[in-house]
């Protein structure tokens, strides 16, 4: 059988039923990452499709930067600058000290439950762990109870901390490839804070001077209202492909575009929030849907116990931990710091990063491709099943302690 007209009438479906179903996908227990993953697993089974793709499929990387950059353009565009200014601290440690001990935790977490795996394919198997996907907790953020600077710290920590790994994970791919000695030169950091830097100084370019014409165009009348969904995305994969093209770091770049976006009009800045959501939305479940057909089958004999332990340290311990360390001192409280140490899902970036790695590494330990594999679709199942009741459980919780006499009543 011909692949290619299975997987795109199994692609048609997955749009059509998160189209008629999409409410209840977004906000309920089964989420359109699950479906799509879960439709892309059967079918694999079912039609033997496995056999036809290949993980290390350049095509899977090119559609999995593109939705990253796109849905990291979109999530950046609704941030709300003003009030980022004034509660900049909580992602800024998120970033600034979760991120690399997140880092750390997961590489040290994989020398104890896989001690023959190197050093450094740890090293690569943390880094590609390590950046969250908020569209698998969509539920959180949508959740109005949940307050509102917690909700733009998960957000911003998960559109930025896709672009910063990059650099750490190119840093780390150069030393496996490099000869051992090689390995030490801890030159990479500077280039790594260099190449981030860069991104988003040619992100805010993008972001502000492309938002003005499009602002200014708008006001003139030259913009029709069925083609302004273009607007989004063709700024969000113009901007990622420049800095591409100029070796910098591209999806810091589409963030930071999506977060100064010029466009001071309120009503076409929600058009072009709200296209380039469901442009995104669909780049992204084709990602899930290729997960399911081509990754998960291609790595569920190498699932031992040791690799699902790994999995789920990756998703507890390994992310918990640096999370609240990272938090000290903020005075949140233990359920809010449990909460945003929870709310650290897997998704995109690490299947991207995942196809990545195949590319430059045939040769690479199957343990790797099975650690990153399972700890995604373990994240999928968990962080999607989750989200909407344990963001309902905090909000009520935040919503009870600023209202003290609300809660008395209620208990009367």
């Amino acid at each position: 059988m011909e692949p290619f007209y299975p997987a795109l009438a199994l692609t048609g479906a997955v749009f059509l039923v998160f189209g008629v179903m999409s409410k209840p996908l977004r906000t309920g227990l089964l989420t359109a990452p699950m479906l799509a993953v879960g439709a892309g697993i059967l079918a694999s089974t079912l039609l033997g499709l496995q056999s036809h793709f290949r993980l290390d499929s350049p095509v899977i990387g090119a559609i999995g930067e593109v939705a990253l950059a796109i849905v990291l353009f979109t999530d950046a565009s609704g941030v709300d600058r003003k009030r980022l200014r004034r509660e900049w601290a909580l992602p800024a440690r998120l970033l600034a000290i979760g991120l690399p001990l997140t880092m750390v935790a997961g590489a040290l977490v994989g020398r104890l439950v896989l001690p023959d795996v190197p050093w450094m394919w740890l090293a690569a198997i943390a880094v590609i762990l390590a950046p969250t996907d908020a569209a698998l907790g969509i539920a959180i953020l949508l959740n109005e109870s949940v307050p509102q600077r917690i909700r733009d710290a998960l957000n911003m920590e998960s559109g930025l901390n896709d672009g910063i790994a990059l650099p750490v994970l190119v840093a780390v791919l150069a030393a496996l490839a490099a000869p051992a000695d090689a390995s030490r030169d801890l030159g990479w950091i500077v280039a790594a804070a260099a190449d981030i830097a860069l991104g988003a100084a040619l992100g805010a370019a993008f972001g502000v001077v492309g938002g003005r014409m499009v602002d200014a165009a708008w006001k003139r009348g030259w913009i029709d209202e069925t083609f302004a969904r273009l607007v989004g995305p063709g700024l969000a994969i113009l901007t990622f492909t420049v800095a591409h093209l100029l070796d910098k770091n591209g999806f810091v770049a589409a963030y930071v575009a999506g977060v100064m976006l010029g466009v001071r009009t309120e009503g076409l800045r929600e058009r072009i929030r709200n296209f380039g959501e469901a442009d995104g939305t669909q780049f992204s479940l084709l990602v899930f849907l290729l997960f399911g057909m081509v990754f998960v089958p291609a790595t569920w004999s190498q699932w031992t116990p040791a690799v699902l332990a790994y999995a789920l340290l990756s998703l507890t311990v390994a992310r918990m931990l640096p999370v609240a360390l990272g938090l000290a001192g903020c005075r949140l409280g233990l359920p809010t710091v449990a909460f945003m140490g929870w709310s650290g899902p897997r998704g995109i970036a690490s299947v991207l990063y995942l196809a990545m790695v195949a590319q430059q590494f045939p040769q690479r330990p199957p343990v790797v491709d099975a650690a990153i594999t399972l700890t995604v679709l373990l994240s999928v199942a968990l962080h999607g099943l989750s989200a909407a009741p344990l963001a309902a459980a905090y909000g009520r919780r935040c919503s009870e302690a600023a209202n003290p006499s609300a809660k008395a009543r209620t208990a009367a």
